[in-house]
């Protein structure tokens, strides 16, 4: 009985595991710094601009799952490999460098097209605008594969390292990324 009170418990541990990272994953594909819609499409304010996207609150929500996630790791598995902390402004600046290089170009598309819904712009001048070679943007897609985007934003993990794991003594053990 005890065996089996296990294992089931472990398997509910992995299915919360597995809820909680398709919760992340849903998070981090969006754009970071405005407001996507479920489409993936942009909000608009009335003078045109982009609706900015409360970055504090996602934030908020990527460490209060990441900690979830991270209990749950150390609780299944009986370990304890110490304290992870995470720099909140470098947290914040991969984030904001990753929705510039994956929504760059799908910004422009957005923003162009909402100025010729407005009247803004001609027809005319969209198609001399949507030329996205000339302006050297790094990812050349308005929908980069998903291994696209993580590796962007694994690159900018890395480069940044927001997150670092100290022992229970307060000393750090390695900048994480």
């Amino acid at each position: 009985m005890m065996k089996s009170s296990n294992l089931l418990r472990k398997k509910c541990l992995v299915l919360w595991g597995i809820a909680m990272s398709l919760k992340l994953t849903d998070i981090l594909l969006k754009d970071f710094i405005y407001k996507q819609n479920l489409d993936y499409s942009y909000n608009f304010n009335s003078d045109g601009s982009f609706e900015q996207e409360d970055r504090n609150a996602v934030i908020d929500t990527i460490m209060s799952t990441l900690k979830k996630i991270y209990i749950n790791i150390v609780t299944s598995n009986g370990l304890n490999p110490g304290k992870i902390e995470c720099n909140c402004y470098l947290l914040a600046q991969a984030l904001a460098r990753y929705s510039r290089d994956i929504f760059g170009e799908k910004r422009l598309c957005a923003r162009i097209d909402n100025l010729t819904k407005l009247g803004r712009i001609t027809d005319t001048h969209k198609n001399q605008l949507v030329r996205f070679s000339d302006y050297g943007l790094k990812i050349d897609s308005r929908s980069p594969y998903v291994h696209r985007q993580l590796a962007v934003l694994l690159y900018w993990l890395s480069v940044l390292k927001p997150f670092s794991l100290y022992t229970d003594d307060g000393n750090i053990v390695k900048k994480l990324g």
